[in-house]
Formats: C-alpha cells, sequence, structure tokens
C-alpha cells in the first residue's frame, strides 16, 4: 500500500536497502554514532523513500513489503537520526507505524511526498 503511494506519484522504490543512520549527540550537525539499517522502500536517485515498524501482522494488515524485522532494528535514537536527515539536506525517508488506519498511513504517506514536493527536495 505504501509503495503505491510513491508510485501513483511516480516514484519507483527499491525494497530492502541498506542505509546508514548517522545518530545525532543533541548538537545540530554533530554525530555521534552510525547505524546500518535495512529500509522497506528507497529510491537512490530521488533520495527518497520509507521504513514501516510493525509486527508481522501489521505487514499484512497495511499490505506493506519490505523488512520484518524492522521493529527490532529502529529505537529512538535511530528514528531521530532519520528524521534530522530528512529535516535538513536528507536523504528524506519517512518513519511509520502501525497505528491508525491504512487509509490513514496512505494521507500521512502522500502528506510526506507532497511535503517533499512543495520544498523542491523531489
Amino acid at each position: 500500500m505504501i509503495d503505491s503511494v510513491f508510485a501513483a506519484n511516480g516514484i519507483q522504490l527499491k525494497a530492502d536497502v541498506p542505509y546508514d543512520v548517522l545518530i545525532p549527540a543533541g548538537i545540530p550537525f554533530v554525530q555521534v554514532d552510525t547505524v546500518r539499517v535495512t529500509l522497506d522502500g528507497y529510491n537512490d536517485a530521488l533520495k527518497v523513500g520509507y521504513e514501516f515498524i510493525g509486527t508481522p501482522e501489521d505487514f499484512e494488515e497495511f499490505h506493506c513489503v519490505g523488512s520484518r524485522e524492522s521493529m527490532f532494528e529502529y529505537n529512538s535514537r535511530v528514528i531521530d537520526g532519520v528524521d534530522s536527515a530528512t529535516a535538513h539536506l536528507g536523504p528524506h525517508v519517512k518513519v511509520a507505524n502501525r497505528w491508525g488506519t491504512p487509509a490513514g498511513l496512505a494521507r500521512t504517506m502522500q502528506d510526506f511526498i507532497d511535503t517533499l514536493k512543495a520544498h523542491g527536495a523531489i
């Protein structure tokens, strides 16, 4: 379902892409650590993608593909690192979880894409 939102916007994603997350120190632009995770979908040319965090059942309910181990890879520091990169120069990666409905998740992803378009990031 998430991939279809990207596809509807002309963005083709590759599944299960390794991604190095810089873990911020709490001081802007100061790196403390790097953690390698696997993104569920990513377009290297546009530097945009997503990670869906959930249980195997969530992946079925929300019609998602990708790494089902993600809920174990991601903690608040890793998510903060992804959000920090997205808020600055990129890459732009949306971390989403199963809270809400599939339609709500689709809206969230569309809003993410719309924001990137409005800012000229994609």
